[in-house]
């Protein structure tokens, strides 16, 4: 359902469905899903070449998924700060430097599309929190919770 496109080198993650069908439920689309494919994008963006200075080995892969990580995370969180509530994330940029501005900016701008489906997925988890009987305060915190568990348990390593 997910198809990469090429873009400067880079595979971006592109859907055959809009984050309108995922949150209609005319498709079967995951946060699992959309986690484990960010993380192929965000890998797709980072060389290993770059990691040839260090000695070959389980350090020099250590750090190169060290990387990955770091930057999922980054991307995940201006994402997932971006899909609940992107006033909120436009008051914390303006607590930054010019730089870091800018790379926040950039991020957003990059992951328009992925802001917008994890924003489709956080909604229809939401929802179908609310359909088996959750309060909306329940719903949103077994949300932030489910996310937060698929992030640290690195399931997206695959």
């Amino acid at each position: 359902m997910t198809q990469k496109v090429k873009k400067g080198g880079i595979n971006k993650m592109k859907w055959s469905f809009t984050p309108k069908q995922v949150i209609e439920g005319e498709v079967n689309y995951t946060l699992e899903e959309f986690v484990r494919e960010l993380w192929g994008e965000v890998k797709s963006k980072i060389s290993k070449e770059e990691f040839n200075r260090f000695p070959e080995g389980q350090e020099r892969e250590k750090k190169y998924y060290k990387a990955i990580k770091d930057v999922f995370n980054f991307e995940y969180e201006i994402c997932y700060v971006c899909a609940i509530k992107k006033p909120y994330l436009d008051a914390v940029i303006e607590q930054f430097n010019g730089e870091e501005k800018e790379i926040i900016k950039k991020t957003t701008k990059e992951n328009k599309g992925n802001i917008d489906m994890l924003h489709a997925l956080l909604v229809k988890h939401i929802a179908n929190g609310r359909s088996k009987g959750l309060s909306k305060k329940q719903a949103l915190k077994s949300t932030y919770e489910y996310s937060k568990d698929l992030i640290s348990r690195n399931s997206y390593k695959t």
